[in-house]
């Protein structure tokens, strides 16, 4: 179905049953898109948690390495 805005009177013009599957199918299109949407987040969201695991890890890692590097000139 291409994206469509009806007039008034195009709409007056449908049968009872006609309007009911559009408004059917168009509840269905509005539930699977806040489904997609809602999963989009999720994924979204551990994106960003797996970004602030590798940001701490690599935080971690410079911290080690220049204790490391600080400690060897000390000798």
């Amino acid at each position: 179905m291409k994206d469509k805005i009806h007039e008034n009177r195009t709409l007056m013009n449908w049968s009872k049953k006609d309007l009911v599957d559009r408004v059917m199918c168009l509840e269905h299109n509005n539930a699977a898109q806040a489904e997609s949407f809602e999963i989009q987040y999720r994924n979204c969201m551990k994106m960003v948690e797996d970004m602030n695991l590798l940001n701490d890890r690599l935080k971690e890692a410079r911290m080690l390495r220049s204790t490391q590097t600080g400690e060897g000139k000390a000798q």
